[in-house]
């Protein structure tokens, strides 16, 4: 079985048809047969890509046939350090609040109000 970077088990065109209207794709928009021609192409050259991988059967059997596999050619999202993250945001929120602060003034000042700071 060889799986796609959209999750389907290619098992026969008519099968892949079939899981299409059953997961409700075609609700709406009606697929033209041209838009599989890249399926097609790829059909009868078949080889792994970082879109389609091969799965074995013991791990669909094992995963109770959820074909819900996800891709093993994706490189998990790097995090980084927490604290260091929590000062970079910080770092963020404060220069966004100078600037906010700065367009404040210079619009009391365009407009002809008095300061923000100042009661009359």
């Amino acid at each position: 079985m060889i799986m796609t970077g959209i999750g389907l088990v290619f098992l026969s065109w008519g099968a892949l048809l079939v899981l299409l209207v059953m997961s409700g794709v075609v609700y709406g928009y009606r697929i033209r047969i041209e838009e599989f021609e890249p399926e097609k192409v790829w059909w009868t050259n078949r080889t792994e890509t970082e879109h389609a991988w091969r799965v074995p059967v013991e791990q669909v059997i094992a995963n109770g046939f959820n074909l819900d596999i996800k891709n093993p050619n994706v490189v998990p999202d790097e995090l980084g350090d927490p604290v260091e993250l929590l000062r970079e945001y910080e770092r963020i929120r404060a220069e966004a609040a100078a600037t906010r602060e700065a367009l404040k003034r210079e619009l009391m000042a365009s407009l002809g109000t008095p300061s923000l700071g100042k009661k009359r």
